[in-house]
């Protein structure tokens, strides 16, 4: 079974704060050049299938929030975390 990839923008500085805990799952990390979203630390990861961005992944609850949405591989996002999708961004490959 191949491990969830979850897609980071490394050129958000905020970013670095994400990397230790993101590398303590199963999920396997991809640093990604910028995905002009930026507004804090940006995530990238499928959800139902479907490539999903989230942007300002940088409090616990949303940094918990994605925790589970990549145990869950890629179920259902947490609200906190829902609620920082970028819609716009969709379905959108990693650049």
């Amino acid at each position: 079974m191949s491990k969830t990839k979850v897609f980071v923008c490394k050129k958000c500085k905020r970013a670095d704060c994400l990397l230790p805990i993101l590398n303590k799952t199963d999920a396997k990390v991809v640093l990604v050049g910028c995905q002009k979203i930026c507004s804090g630390p940006v995530v990238g990861t499928k959800v139902a299938g479907r490539m999903e961005w989230f942007s300002r992944v940088d409090t616990r609850k949303r940094i918990a929030g994605l925790r589970l949405l990549l145990q869950r591989k890629g179920q259902r996002p947490m609200q906190a975390l829902e609620n920082r999708r970028v819609p716009r961004y969709s379905g959108r490959a990693p650049r």
